[in-house]
């Protein structure tokens, strides 16, 4: 790995802060797979708030995990692939439901709205991390 993509390494989250819609954690591990066909899984045991582990997705996104209520991910990769994937879980989401893009610190986050593209959902991200700072 690149010093450079290294040093934009992140912990991203999407989470649904509103209503009572999941997705269970096969249905997603099968829309994950047919997306991304060379996806790989780690199972997760009960300790764990994830219900797994993927890898070799997005090639901007080097792990993800969706959480066990089947309401949101955590997504460690660029900004970039991060919102792709966000982007994506965005759209099986019922629009009238919210669902938040944050970094783990919460230092800034951004209301991941349908019509977002990825790129739009980066930049609104890092103008909310601006603010923030």
């Amino acid at each position: 790995m690149s010093r450079n993509r290294e040093e934009r390494k992140l912990v991203l989250l999407a989470v649904i802060v509103d209503g009572e819609w999941s997705i269970s954690p096969n249905a997603f591990r099968a829309a994950l797979k047919a997306r991304w066909p060379t996806v790989t899984f780690t199972e997760l045991d009960d300790t764990w708030d994830y219900a797994f582990r993927w890898a070799n997705a997005d090639p901007d996104v080097w792990e993800g995990q969706l959480d066990r209520n089947g309401r949101g991910l955590a997504l460690r990769g660029t900004l970039e692939g991060a919102a792709r994937i966000t982007c994506w879980f965005r759209a099986m989401v019922p629009t009238e439901l919210s669902m938040w893009f944050v970094d783990e610190g919460n230092n800034a986050h951004v209301d991941a709205t349908p019509e977002l593209s990825p790129e739009l959902l980066a930049a609104a991200y890092i103008a909310a991390a601006n603010r923030e700072a």
